[in-house]
């Protein structure tokens, strides 16, 4: 027997929590795994953390410019 796959997430970072489930369900509809995140600091947390892999980081533009570098330096 195969062992079950595991398929890496879309981080869905936004901080208007109606816009970030809509873009976490859009990754969904197209059988992407998502872990959505409402700041930064969140953001970071996860990536830190670890445990699932982390394809791709959807992120709001606005957010603060040293944690959004922060973000993609833990990455």
């Amino acid at each position: 027997m195969g062992q079950a796959q595991h398929k890496r997430a879309v981080l869905v970072v936004e901080d208007d929590a109606d816009l970030r489930h809509l873009m976490a369900a859009l990754f969904e509809d197209e059988q992407m795994d998502t872990i959505e995140c409402e700041s930064a600091e969140a953001a970071l947390a996860t990536l830190l953390i670890g445990g699932r892999k982390v394809a791709m980081i959807f992120a709001d533009v606005r957010l603060r410019a040293s944690w959004t570098a922060l973000i993609w330096r833990a990455r």
